[in-house]
């Protein structure tokens, strides 16, 4: 959903600069730049495409069925590119917060934010569950005919797949990251 993707991007984003915080504490672009190439590759491979799938093939679900109230993402050509420049960002602007936050020496903040994104994520899930886990368009859901995620086999298999993929790839460059600089004295 467009509303958690971007907080769990950016929370991603800083978490990810935690894991670098021997690279970034010395100050050098070199180290910088290495680590954010690693956090854009991940990024792209794991956490960009999915919601960018889910806004073409599921836009209701997506969208959680709230302001967009159309059949389609081509009912707003400007979404798309809009989103994926947006997902894009924050990725690489948690990545720049979390790093500004590793050379102030103030490490657990980065945990804080993923912690928060987290918290948002799972909120917004859970407490409004007929929008969030919810296929159909605005007008399936208006009508409370929109059918519950759990019932697409297809989607619950891309969803599980997308969730093991992201957390398995979030773990291998966070212990990458973390290697590449070693364990912090």
């Amino acid at each position: 959903m467009i509303q958690v993707d971007l907080p769990m991007a950016f929370g991603t984003g800083t978490l990810l600069a935690n894991a670098a915080r021997r690279q970034l504490s010395t100050g050098q672009s070199a180290h910088y730049f290495q680590a954010l190439s690693k956090v854009v590759i991940f990024h792209s491979l794991t956490f960009l495409w999915p919601p960018l799938y889910l806004l073409v093939f599921y836009f209701g679900f997506e969208t959680s069925h709230m302001w967009w109230h159309g059949d389609s993402v081509l009912e707003y050509p400007w979404l798309l590119p809009a989103f994926f420049l947006a997902l894009f960002m924050a990725s690489i602007g948690g990545f720049a917060v979390g790093a500004r936050l590793v050379r102030q020496g103030r490490e657990k903040m980065t945990w804080a934010i993923w912690g928060a994104a987290v918290l948002f994520t799972t909120g917004w899930i859970v407490l409004q569950p007929s929008r969030a886990m919810t296929l159909g368009t605005y007008a399936d859901w208006q009508a409370g005919t929109a059918p519950w995620a759990s019932t697409d086999a297809s989607f619950m298999t891309f969803v599980i797949f997308v969730m093991g993929l992201f957390t398995a790839g979030l773990i291998y460059v966070y212990r990458l990251l973390w290697r590449d600089g070693g364990a912090p004295s």
